[in-house]
């Protein structure tokens, strides 16, 4: 949950400026960053309605994760040339990303109690590592003169997000240490 909103939110934050430092006017910059909200939005109903019919959802995570690795490559190597691929692949991966995590909690979740508190758990946790994006964002920024260490920083967060997914992927339920529930996993 907060890797990819830490993902999101750190380059979302500062998509229209850095697309304007790499040549878009400022209002092609801002276009760019409405159509990747857009381009999401479709995936973000979509994803969940795949994953609940998977067995397990990793091939969801390396797919979105893969999508966001090209976008993130894309926009260090070319942002202005080719922005609308970028942004378009960006947001499939964000649109994704956010409504797969939300599904998670409810895939792993054995009843309602349960998903309450992993709900609240992953997103208090989750929204405040978030929160902090923006900031690293620019401040590498500003630190380095480029945004190319700040696009880096994003570029980097993905492994540890395709390391939680993976797990966060698993056919499995989560509950307290003290409750076992491998006689509550529902056939696949």
């Amino acid at each position: 949950m907060g890797l990819q909103s830490f993902i999101y939110f750190g380059l979302g934050s500062w998509m229209a400026t850095f697309l304007g430092d790499a040549g878009l006017s400022d209002e092609r910059a801002g276009l760019m960053w409405s159509i990747c909200n857009l381009a999401g939005l479709p995936f973000s109903f979509a994803v969940p309605v795949v994953a609940q019919r998977l067995p397990d959802q990793r091939a969801l995570v390396v797919g979105l994760v893969a999508c966001w690795a090209v976008s993130i490559v894309g926009l260090l190597l070319a942002p202005a040339a080719y922005a609308l691929l970028w942004m378009v692949l960006f947001g499939v991966a964000g649109g994704s990303s956010l409504s797969l995590a939300l599904m998670f909690i409810v895939l792993r979740s054995p009843d309602t109690a349960h998903a309450s508190v992993l709900s609240g758990m992953a997103q208090a946790i989750g929204y405040t590592l978030a929160a902090t994006a923006p900031f690293l964002f620019g401040a590498l920024h500003d630190l380095t003169g480029s945004w190319q260490a700040s696009v880096a920083m994003i570029g980097l967060t993905l492994v540890p997000t395709l390391w939680a997914g993976w797990f966060a992927g698993q056919r499995r339920l989560v509950a307290s240490p003290l409750e076992p529930l491998d006689d509550r996993m529902p056939a696949a």
